[in-house]
């Protein structure tokens, strides 16, 4: 019995399975493929990149109006224009009206990750002081 080395190993391994496809090796060695494999190749990468731009998620369009945030009487009102996304409210925040067309979320933290509550549009909602964020779905 024959030792083999490792990298004959391979090479026997990807001998054996060029019955059904012969120029795999050249993906491996870096020898030149023909012009029927190359063809091939570059209308399956192609076909790949189509489905990856055409199968990636359409990003959400921002909510039309806006978000007005007022904190007390001696500052001016926060303004949100077309909002998306998380926004952390002003500290001194007391209480959020949605003027846009989509639903708006007020959460506890700054950070839009603990329970929240949903505030439909154009209704307003009290917001604890301090600290909080809203975010549009």
């Amino acid at each position: 019995m024959t030792k083999i080395s490792g990298s004959r190993l391979m090479e026997q391994r990807i001998m054996e399975y060029q019955w059904c496809r012969p120029d795999t090796r050249a993906l491996f060695t870096g020898a030149r493929m023909s012009s029927k494999s190359r063809l091939g190749f570059v209308v399956v990468v192609a076909a790949g990149s189509v489905m990856s731009v055409l199968g990636a998620p359409i990003p959400a369009h921002a909510a039309t109006g806006q978000v007005v945030v007022f904190s007390t009487e001696f500052t001016p009102l926060s303004i949100y224009n077309d909002p998306d996304g998380c926004h952390k409210l002003p500290l001194a925040s007391t209480q959020l009206n949605n003027q846009t067309d989509r639903p708006v979320r007020v959460y506890l933290d700054p950070f839009c990750l603990t329970p929240s509550i949903t505030v439909q549009p154009g209704h307003g909602s009290r917001v604890p002081p301090l600290t909080g964020s809203f975010s549009v779905d």
